[in-house]
């Protein structure tokens, strides 16, 4: 399972808050909120105003959920999304 880290800080804020080992991670519109899972399944809801920074695992996990679709995608269909 890939992990990764979060930084963020709130508007005016000067020092950055870390998040560690996140697994998962997505936004609630209707609230304005991102929220993210770690390792041990806590869940931190932070607000959008915020200022994100993701380590490069991040990309990582998304290239490799990308690659999983398009797999899932040709197997099923027998062609390739793309």
């Amino acid at each position: 399972m890939i992990t990764y880290t979060v930084k963020y800080k709130l508007p005016n804020q000067w020092f950055w808050k870390k998040l560690k080992n996140i697994r998962e991670d997505g936004i609630v519109e209707e609230i304005q909120q991102r929220w993210f899972y770690n390792r041990l399944n806590e869940r931190f809801e932070i607000p959008n105003s915020c200022q994100f920074k993701f380590s490069p695992e991040r990309h990582e996990l998304i290239e490799e959920i990308h690659e999983k679709n398009k797999t899932n995608i040709a197997d099923k269909s027998g062609m390739t999304p793309y």
